[in-house]
């Protein structure tokens, strides 16, 4: 069976025990069943790149328990994922994490995904995206698009759930 469709990622190890998402590939009939606009969409081939369990905050949704290191990937790692990830066909990179905004090498990792034709997206919970010169760095590296989690509308309820500094102004 023909593999196309939606990405790939191969952390196989777990990182600092904490589980990785790994998308799997659709295979290409399938694909061909799909109607137009769901498999324009599902070739667009976005690859969600973990950055490590580093973030700035303690959401109590996180996905990593108190007792999880909280650590980046090193550069030269998530370089590796962005590479194969566009030599399989990927055509963005959503970076996740923790929070990768806190990375110390996001606009380096940012610039790299550039450089290999891939549009840019980062999941974040905000409040580094708050400081002007980190985000205007971020967009001279490339980012196009940002997913920012909002926890409630009321800010004081936001900050309880957000575990942090997370003001909403």
């Amino acid at each position: 069976m023909e593999s196309g469709g939606i990405g790939f990622l191969d952390f196989a190890q777990p990182f600092h025990g904490a589980k990785v998402l790994l998308v799997a590939t659709l295979p290409t009939e399938m694909l061909s069943r799909l109607p137009e606009p769901f498999s324009r969409r599902v070739l667009s081939r976005y690859v969600r790149i973990f950055t490590g369990t580093g973030c700035v905050q303690e959401c109590l949704s996180c996905p990593f328990p108190p007792q999880v290191e909280r650590s980046f990937k090193n550069y030269d790692d998530i370089a590796t994922s962005i590479d194969r990830a566009a030599d399989k066909g990927a055509s963005g990179v959503i970076f996740a994490g923790g929070e990768p905004a806190a990375h110390p090498r996001i606009h380096d990792l940012m610039f790299h995904a550039q450089v290999r034709n891939m549009a840019v997206a980062l999941v974040s919970n905000g409040v580094l995206l708050a400081k002007k010169e980190i985000l205007d760095g971020m967009y001279a590296a490339g980012l196009a698009r940002v997913h920012v989690h909002v926890f409630s509308h009321d800010p004081a309820k936001h900050k309880l759930l957000a575990g942090g500094d997370a003001d909403l102004e």
